[in-house]
């Protein structure tokens, strides 16, 4: 696959082109905030271990690395992260299941 257009960062008011979502700076920023306010310890401690980077993986390469949602509207797109469909902090028994996984965009994920 090719890679990304360069487009706006998502951030209100910045201009800075980027292929992701956010530039550099604002994604940074924004990962840093939500996992200091948002996320809890046990989950944070689930998304930075071996299991979920092997899992991870697993959807990705399952989906061939394209957006499910976008996908199901004829359109291609990168996905640039893994869903989980029944969240993480309700089903913790589904966390790796990959039936419950799926790989969407920044975009597709927002709406959830």
């Amino acid at each position: 696959m090719g890679r990304k257009p360069l487009r706006e960062c998502g951030k209100a008011g910045c201009h800075e082109l980027t292929r992701d979502y956010y530039c550099d700076k604002h994604k940074v920023n924004r990962h840093k905030v939500y996992d200091k306010e948002q996320r809890n310890k046990q989950a944070d401690k689930f998304y930075h271990s071996e299991e979920w980077k092997k899992v991870r993986a697993k959807a990705m390469s399952k989906a061939h690395g394209l957006c499910q949602d976008c996908l199901a509207r004829g359109v291609l797109t990168n996905a640039d992260m893994v869903h989980h469909i029944k969240p993480l902090r309700d089903y913790p028994k589904l966390a790796t299941d990959l039936n419950n996984l799926k790989p969407l965009c920044n975009k597709c994920h927002g709406q959830y």
